[in-house]
């Protein structure tokens, strides 16, 4: 489920006198985040009304994505983008990887499958597999504080669901 802003009529406000129309600042998500971003293309050049239509209906964390990792629309329109999808992508770029490999990564990845990833290790094709959630995590997490090595540990949970863990 996207995450939606609330309404702030202060901001619509705001957005009133940098020239925007009443109609434009009753889009769903408009905020502080559209206007600080909308000023930003501004400063660059860009026109109201095109600094308007690239950040319209964004909430403020997919206009954060746009704003501080240089991502498109359609990556922080993806389906489970979120605060947690921004997370892994800088971790990733800190190891060295483009920010387009990087979105790769976690493209479509919900929390707890990046949560596996970055901290089990778990490729993306593991975190895939039928029936996997925090269940498995917290299963695999278990077993490794046991002693099991991560590979034995997700092959026995692998597949399993939360009534069988």
């Amino acid at each position: 489920m996207r995450y939606q802003d609330l309404p702030n009529s202060h901001q619509q406000a705001c957005g009133v006198r940098l020239g925007l129309s009443h109609a434009q600042v009753m889009a769903p998500n408009f905020g502080a985040h559209t206007i600080s971003a909308i000023k930003a293309e501004m400063k660059k050049g860009a026109l109201l009304e095109d600094a308007f239509e690239k950040y319209r209906d964004l909430n403020n964390i997919e206009t954060r994505a746009m704003t501080e990792l240089g991502l498109i629309r359609a990556q922080v329109m993806a389906p489970n983008f979120g605060y947690h999808t921004i997370s892994a992508i800088k971790a990733e770029m800190k190891k060295g990887a483009s920010r387009e490999d990087a979105f790769e990564k976690y493209r479509n990845r919900n929390n707890i499958e990046i949560q596996a990833m970055l901290e089990l290790g778990l490729t993306c094709a593991q975190v895939l597999v039928p029936n996997f959630g925090d269940h498995t995590v917290k299963a695999i997490k278990a077993e490794i504080k046991n002693g099991t090595l991560l590979k034995d540990a997700f092959e026995k949970y692998r597949h399993r669901n939360s009534v069988e863990i």
